[in-house]
């Protein structure tokens, strides 16, 4: 026999909003090892972009071809280690967006399950939002240093060819050293009074 008043169906009911409760922090503690990882790797790209500044630093104030050189391979690890971040979070926040869009598309979700929407759909925005930012101002970090590997080679392989097409000055910037062009004209300037002295 059951008191006057009493709901003999919360006995039932209460365990079953206990598992909702509980597989619902499950699903959000899965969601926020997600924000953390995207989080962790939006602060290596920072590193990156970061990094690509300081090397456009020493590249402009580097002499010796070997050191350019060094420094081109350093960018290189700089920029593979990056790559591998921006998939990460780009695939990252992709499955979010996508996990996000199922949970709108649920019938009649529970109260539960709205709070954590919102949530989800506010952190996801935000992370989204801050990593397309980061990843412009490398692209700008990148582009800079690129424009000023350009810049320099034209300016050193012109000293000593005053002709060059941009096409060679591109063959210099893929190579990593003006040493073979400044050979080149040294054994030109060198060759130049022997011709003179036969024709």
């Amino acid at each position: 026999p059951t008191s006057s008043g009493s709901n003999p169906l919360a006995a039932e009911q209460a365990p079953s909003r206990d598992l909702e409760a509980a597989d619902g922090a499950d699903f959000m503690k899965d969601f926020f090892a997600e924000v953390d990882h995207v989080k962790g790797g939006i602060k290596a790209l920072k590193q990156a972009c970061k990094a690509t500044k300081n090397i456009h630093q020493e590249y402009m104030l580097a002499i010796a071809a070997e050191d350019e050189a060094k420094l081109s391979r350093k960018l290189d690890r700089v920029m593979e280690a990056a790559a591998r971040e921006v998939e990460r979070c780009k695939t990252r926040i992709k499955a979010m967006q996508e996990e996000n869009k199922a949970l709108q598309k649920r019938a009649k979700p529970s109260s539960i399950e709205e709070n954590e929407l919102r949530i989800r759909e506010g952190l996801t925005n935000t992370l989204s939002r801050k990593f397309v930012e980061v990843f412009k101002e490398y692209q700008k970090a990148q582009k800079d240093y690129k424009d000023e590997v350009k810049s320099k080679v034209s300016r050193q392989v012109r000293i000593v060819k005053a002709d060059a097409t941009d096409e060679e000055i591109e063959a210099v910037i893929q190579g990593g050293s003006t040493e073979q062009v400044f050979q080149e004209a040294i054994l030109k300037t060198a060759a130049d009074p022997v011709r003179e002295v036969y024709e």
